[in-house]
């Protein structure tokens, strides 16, 4: 059996994992508020996009749970989450396919990075993404079992010499490695919008 069947059987067969759908306020440090309510379980997969400011963002999330409460913190954080674990057009499809072109993202900077598969990584990554500092408008990361997570995040940063001190400081400060995306071809063709406002 090769890698990619060995990941589609062990992912059919891990019943520890629950996948959710739900709504998250559009603001700096919403992220790290949402994983506030989740923490400290593992967290698994996390896609997220931005639309627009004055609407709640749509989230996919997988964690592994330690207690079967988080629906109940979930609900009560004003999340409005759904159970989508056993849905199979999320399974096979929306969960890599959310998100897309965002016409309202303005001004816009993509990393890869590489978070390491280790507790408090997410956390410490969301530490940053507070009052004062850039807005998240984008974030894909699924969990492979590698000791190096793969994480796609868009900042909404101007490209402008105050901007680059501040995104360096941040970049500095994490210590994650990353590549800067933004100029690649293929995300200006499938993810930046064509009349950034």
């Amino acid at each position: 059996m090769d890698f990619d069947r060995l990941r589609f059987v062990s992912e059919r067969a891990d019943t520890s994992e629950v996948r959710l759908a739900l709504k998250m306020p559009e603001a700096p440090g919403a992220f790290q508020a949402l994983y506030d309510n989740i923490f400290p379980c593992n967290v698994t997969e996390f896609t997220y996009r931005f639309y627009k400011a004055d609407a709640p963002a749509d989230i996919m999330i997988a964690f592994q749970p330690r207690t079967a409460t988080y629906m109940d913190r979930l609900e009560k954080g004003g999340y409005s989450p759904r159970d989508v674990t056993n849905d199979q057009l999320v399974s096979t499809h929306l969960r890599h396919v959310a998100g897309g072109r965002s016409k309202r993202v303005g001004a816009e900077r993509i990393f890869r990075f590489e978070f390491p598969e280790a507790p408090g990584a997410l956390r410490k990554f969301l530490s940053h993404f507070g009052p004062g500092f850039f807005n998240c408008s984008l974030f894909h990361y699924r969990n492979y079992g590698h000791d190096f997570g793969r994480v796609l995040v868009g900042i909404q940063a101007e490209q402008t010499p105050e901007a680059d001190v501040k995104v360096q400081a941040f970049l500095d400060d994490l210590g994650y490695r990353y590549v800067e995306e933004t100029d690649n071809e293929t995300y200006h063709q499938f993810l930046r919008s064509d009349n950034p406002i």
